[in-house]
C-alpha cells in the first residue's frame, strides 16, 4: 500500500467491505461468535498466531441488512464507550481510596506515638 503517512507490517489483512456492509458491525461479528470461532480454526501458528487472506476469504459471514448493521454496530460502540467511562470512573475511585488509606495509616502511626 502507497500512502503518505501510513506504515503497515508484515502481518496485516486489509479488508475492503462494500457498501452493503457497516465496517463497526464487521469489525464487531468477525471478533465474536462463530465467525470468531471459524477464524480462529483457520489461524496458524504458536506464540504469534497469523491468519492469511485467503482464509480470510473462507469464512462465511451472516449479515443482516445495512440498516439493522448500523443499528447493532451503534449498539455496541455506545456499550464500549459506556464501559471506557465506567472504567476511568473506577480507576479514580481506586486512587482517591489509596490516598484516603495513605492519610488513614500516617494518622495511626501519629497516633501511636503520641
Amino acid at each position: 500500500m502507497e500512502k503518505s503517512g501510513v506504515v503497515l507490517g508484515g502481518d496485516l489483512n486489509i479488508i475492503n467491505a462494500d457498501s452493503a456492509v457497516s465496517p463497526t458491525f464487521l469489525a464487531i461479528t468477525i471478533s465474536n461468535g462463530n465467525q470468531q470461532k471459524e477464524l480462529s480454526k483457520r489461524a496458524q501458528g504458536k506464540s504469534v498466531v497469523h491468519i492469511g487472506n485467503s482464509d480470510l476469504k473462507e469464512v462465511v459471514l451472516q449479515l443482516p441488512t445495512l440498516p439493522e448493521q448500523t443499528a447493532i454496530g451503534n449498539f455496541f460502540r455506545t456499550l464500549d464507550d459506556a464501559i471506557t467511562l465506567y472504567k476511568r470512573k473506577l480507576d479514580g475511585l481506586k486512587e482517591l481510596k489509596n490516598l484516603f488509606l495513605k492519610q488513614l495509616s500516617s494518622l495511626n502511626v501519629a497516633f501511636l506515638f503520641r
